[in-house]
C-alpha cells in the first residue's frame, strides 16, 4: 500500500520530468529526501562530502509529526514540515537572490509540485502552504541555502 511520502516522492518525480526542458536538463535533477530531521541533514552532508552528484535543489520531507490514517480504500494525511531547497551563493544581495533562487528555480519547482499534488487523486481536499526564508537551519542560524518551506494535508485514494 501506499504512503504519504510515496505519493509525494512520485509528485516530485512528474514535477522533475516536467521542469526538465526550463531548466535546460536531460536528466533527474530535483533530490528527494524524507526521514527524520538528522537522517535527513546526515544524507547530504554525505552527498555533499563525497559525491559528484548535487543534491541541490532538493525537495525533503521531514517525518517527525507527520500523521497517515489509512481507511478502506483511502489514506489521509498530514505533512507539517517540507522544505525544497537550493544551493544559494553567499555574495548576493536580497534582491539578487530573490531573483536567482526564489524566481527562477523555488517558485517554478514549487508551482509544478503543487500542481503535481493536486492532480493526484485526493478525494477530500488538499492544502498546501508557502512561505519564503532566505536562510534557514534547524537551529535558526544563518545557512548558505535558500528554502521554500510547505506543508501539506491530503486524502487519497
Amino acid at each position: 500500500m501506499r504512503t504519504a511520502t510515496d505519493i509525494i516522492r512520485e509528485c516530485v518525480e512528474r514535477a522533475d520530468v516536467n521542469l526538465r526542458p526550463l531548466f535546460g536538463v536531460r536528466h533527474p535533477f530535483i533530490h528527494f529526501e524524507s526521514g527524520y530531521t538528522p537522517t535527513i541533514i546526515n544524507s547530504l552532508t554525505n552527498l555533499e562530502a563525497g559525491s559528484l552528484y548535487e543534491p541541490y535543489p532538493l525537495v525533503a520531507v521531514f517525518t517527525e509529526g507527520m500523521t497517515e490514517v489509512r481507511g478502506v480504500y483511502d489514506l489521509g494525511f498530514s505533512v507539517p514540515k517540507m522544505i525544497i531547497a537550493v544551493r544559494a551563493t553567499e555574495n548576493l544581495t536580497e534582491q539578487q537572490r530573490i531573483e536567482v533562487s526564489f524566481r527562477k528555480v523555488l517558485h517554478p519547482i514549487f508551482e509544478e509540485l503543487e500542481r503535481q499534488l493536486r492532480l493526484a487523486d485526493f478525494s477530500y481536499g488538499f492544502s498546501l502552504e508557502r512561505s519564503d526564508v532566505p536562510y534557514y537551519t534547524e537551529s535558526g542560524g544563518m545557512h548558505p541555502r535558500s528554502t521554500t518551506c510547505s506543508t501539506a494535508s491530503s486524502y487519497a485514494t
